[in-house]
């Protein structure tokens, strides 16, 4: 074929522009790869997104296709047709990157709340990626210049529209590699684990409130132990082999491992390699639902932390909930216990509980003794958490003395029910970083106790809640319409039934706004907020909801 003669200019063109419009690809993909690694790499999630978003993102790939298609083309019949001009056929080349650079610019622009990390994996799918795009635009361009000339290098634009496929069957034809590096690192983590003689390895997981009770028990095992406990973001098989090798060591005596879970099968696998000897159960809700799908799927996935440990292993559980309740009695370990609020028949409770905008105060029961409490920390439900965390502490021979004085030191995790104060005098409570039916109620009733005082509510809603979604968040605009004055909601999502919700208990339809993005929102303020006013940032739509 003459094409492939080493002598034709139009092959070392067709290797050079190949070459760079992979590497062109690679960054036009960015949101693509950002919603694969937000969902864990899960072929299912990501498709979810498309769903989800209306495959919005897909529509302006078919745009910009369409844009630098009939470029690329009308520069090769109009400029390129007869031979003395045929160097002017090559300027739709130089729109075909003007607008995909454009394209690229105007997609990094976009808000986001979890940018894409260049994890070794992500290097790994993205190099796998820029190869194949070298494949497919070589390919590409030898075919339309050997055989349909007057396209020449139009094909090109071809690479634009395969973006949403390569993507995740990039994915897939690394998904080996990828498993085979996992079992490695989780079997190096296995390794280093049981070469070290006296660690206490305690296993968190829930539907919520994991996070904050892993930061409470820290602090207050602090008061005796050398504690490490897991970033909030290294929940999963990998991101805890890494902690494992990278982070912990001899000296550390108790290690806390937070368990996340989107599907059957996760908690397993790691507490497969982890090993947990205690297992601290928060609560069971419907979060993930989507992903899970029944509310039974969740409660065996997170009881799999339980099914971990051995005889003589210890299990806490909150049971603050008729599911948890289940799952305490369906457990026959000898050392499990239970926390429960309000209630001094039991060993371990709170009661004289009194909340305000101030902080908590309480009375704590550890089985005979009972010490007062008092903390900054925002939120009714964080007495449960600190609770749980007490007991465990508790066992471990931390004396109560030491629990009250780690109690009154505590501080709010970042994003969840955290005071602050803006320079016009507004209060912002941030609960933004994620949300579930039972936290807004909670959050919501934290808001209440601002009395005296605006209260003003920022929220795109719940999500991931599978179909029983819209009715919740109408139920959610219910009972905003009860606490707040003033109703900001973002994005489109959730926007029609929280209106709904809204409007059905008479809330003013003039204190309703709808803006696009948190930023709109804060931009906002400058119009609608007004001195000593309080905001509550109730949610942060992860950004494959954009």
């Amino acid at each position: 074929m003459e094409f492939f003669k080493l002598t034709n200019p139009n092959l070392w063109i067709s290797i050079y522009l190949t070459i760079i419009n992979a590497v062109l690809m690679c960054f036009a993909s960015y949101k693509f790869f950002q919603v694969l690694q937000l969902g864990g790499y899960s072929i299912r999630a990501y498709f979810n997104w498309l769903k989800d978003t209306k495959a919005r993102w897909i529509s302006r790939v078919i745009m910009l296709f369409c844009f630098t298609l009939v470029t690329l083309i009308a520069s090769n019949v109009l400029l390129g047709a007869y031979d003395h001009h045929k160097l002017l056929g090559y300027i739709g080349l130089i729109f075909y990157f003007i607008f995909v650079i454009t394209f690229i610019i105007a997609m990094l622009k976009v808000p986001q709340k979890t940018p894409l990390k260049l994890t070794k994996r992500m290097w790994r799918l993205i190099l796998l990626y820029f190869f194949s795009m070298v494949i497919v635009s070589f390919l590409l361009l030898s075919i339309s210049i050997e055989w349909v000339n007057f396209a020449r290098y139009s094909s090109i634009a071809i690479t634009i529209i395969l973006i949403p496929l390569m993507v995740p069957l990039c994915n897939i034809i690394n998904r080996p590699f990828e498993t085979l590096i996992k079992n490695i690192f989780k079997k190096r983590s296995r390794k280093k684990l049981a070469s070290f003689k006296n660690l206490k390895v305690i296993g968190i997981t829930g539907s919520y409130g994991k996070t904050s009770t892993k930061h409470f028990l820290k602090e207050i095992l602090s008061q005796k132990y050398n504690v490490y406990s897991s970033p909030s973001s290294f929940n999963t098989p990998m991101g805890l082999s890494k902690v494992i090798l990278k982070e912990l060591s001899q000296e550390h005596q108790i290690f806390i491992a937070e368990m996340g879970a989107t599907r059957k099968g996760d908690i397993k696998e790691i507490c497969d390699f982890v090993k947990p000897n205690v297992a601290v159960l928060t609560g069971v809700g419907n979060q993930h639902l989507k992903t899970f799908q029944t509310l039974e799927n969740i409660k065996n996935t997170k009881y799999e932390l339980i099914e971990s440990l051995n005889e003589q292993d210890n299990a806490y559980f909150n049971i603050n909930s008729n599911d948890m309740q289940n799952l305490y009695d369906k457990c026959n370990l000898v050392n499990k216990k239970r926390v429960v609020l309000n209630d001094q028949n039991q060993d371990f409770t709170c009661f004289d509980i009194v909340a305000n905008d101030k902080g908590l105060a309480f009375k704590m029961k550890l089985k005979t003794e009972i010490i007062d409490c008092k903390t900054k920390v925002l939120g009714d439900h964080n007495i449960e958490n600190i609770l749980l965390a007490s007991v465990i502490a508790y066992d471990l021979g931390v004396t109560p003395k030491m629990i009250a004085r780690a109690i009154s030191k505590l501080k709010s995790v970042n994003h969840r029910l955290e005071l602050s104060k803006a320079q016009n005098g507004v209060i912002i409570l941030d609960d933004s970083f994620n949300s579930n039916v039972s936290g807004t109620k909670q959050a919501l009733k934290t808001l209440s106790y601002f009395t005296n005082k605006r209260k003003v509510i920022v929220t795109p809603g719940l999500v991931e809640l599978g179909d029983i979604e819209a009715e919740l968040n109408e139920q959610f605009g219910k009972d905003i319409a009860q606490i707040c004055d003033i109703a900001i909601i973002v994005n489109t999502h959730n926007k029609k039934a929280i209106e709904s919700g809204l409007l059905s208990q008479n809330f003013d339809e003039n204190n309703i706004y709808f803006v696009d993005t948190l930023r709109d929102a804060v931009k906002l303020f400058e119009t609608v907020l007004k001195h000593g006013d309080v905001v509550l940032l109730e949610n942060d739509l992860p950004d494959n909801y954009i």
